[in-house]
């Protein structure tokens, strides 16, 4: 086929999806036979068959007609991109094959690259969605009402793991523990920062181990909420808390904010049966000045206590 009616056949295949208003009408013209074979013309005679099918190729207009309803945010960068190639596709009145080709190309590799963030970004909410409601049905005591609740979603969530990513996801989010951090791997990290050296360090106006300490604190909580990273990050920003330490303007006020943003963290998380020595610390914060030092090793014990229970009881829901 000559340039021209290679042309003429896009030309057509733009027109019959112009005409089509609806979500429903442009998916329902996406099937129709006619529209694949014409299509199907398109690719084999530009002899890119090896780079996108008539599938992804009708996508473009689909794209094209609602770019929020299939692309999602158009802030987000990815997101953006795709729908600038799809928009030059569209308005372009190409007038030779290797344009329209490149263009095409070009197209394939942005939607591909775009499709696997996209599972990428859905697999990693489920996993993290599936292991935050552990976390919180360990923490409805005697709730049975709201456990029940979020161990139903949990269920949920698995059908959609299986739908995204089969058997081997489903595997991956039941056999994995991203929270328990077991007893010996946290006697370890108290053996390398005992609490004399701790307090030895800090009235030396050295604050190594201090801050190693806050990182731990920090990556035990991120593990066990990782949708609330970023929060944690600004909270315990350990780059600020150093600076401010070196000195000396980490005031009163300011030991006092990090460790009750702590402890209010941890309350949320612990079982209620932990709470009241929990509460004695917070009372303690709100009397006394702030022994940094001493409230680090106060807030590692109740990480200590928290990770014992949440060690059991996934022991006991574990899937047979």
């Amino acid at each position: 086929m000559n340039q021209c009616f290679i042309m003429n056949l896009f030309k057509e295949l733009k027109v019959k999806f112009d005409k089509k208003k609806l979500f429903r009408e442009i998916t329902t013209q996406m099937m129709s036979k006619e529209i694949i074979n014409l299509s199907k013309s398109i690719i084999e005679e530009l002899d890119c068959d090896q780079y996108i099918n008539e599938r992804e190729l009708l996508s473009i207009f689909l794209l094209n007609k609602f770019p929020k309803d299939t692309l999602g945010d158009l802030t987000i960068e990815a997101n953006q991109k795709v729908r600038e190639c799809v928009k030059k596709i569209i308005e372009t009145e190409f007038n030779d094959n290797e344009s329209l080709k490149s263009k095409l190309v070009q197209f394939s590799f942005m939607f591909k690259t775009w499709k696997e963030e996209d599972v990428l970004i859905l697999k990693n909410q489920l996993f993290n969605e599936y292991h935050q409601l552990t976390v919180d049905v360990m923490n409805c005591g005697e709730d049975s009402e709201k456990a029940t609740v979020f161990l139903e979603t949990q269920k949920r969530i698995i059908e959609c793991a299986k739908q995204i990513g089969g058997e081997d996801f489903i595997t991956e989010i039941q056999s994995y523990s991203p929270i328990i951090l077991n007893k010996e791997t946290l006697e370890e990290q108290y053996n390398k920062a005992c609490n004399d050296l701790l307090i030895d360090e800090f009235n030396q106006k050295k604050y190594d181990v201090i801050l190693k300490n806050l990182h731990f604190v920090k990556s035990i909580l991120k593990t066990l909420k990782p949708l609330e990273g970023v929060v944690l990050e600004e909270k315990i920003d350990i780059p600020y808390i150093e600076h401010k330490l070196q000195f000396d303007q980490f005031t009163n006020k300011k030991a006092v904010d990090l460790f009750m943003y702590i402890l209010d963290f941890i309350k949320k998380i612990q079982s209620p049966a932990r709470d009241e020595e929990l509460n004695s610390i917070q009372l303690e914060l709100e009397v006394k000045e702030v022994c940094i030092p001493s409230m680090i090793i106060k807030v590692k014990k109740l990480l200590d206590y928290l990770l014992i229970d949440l060690q059991e009881f996934q022991s006991s829901h574990r899937p047979s």
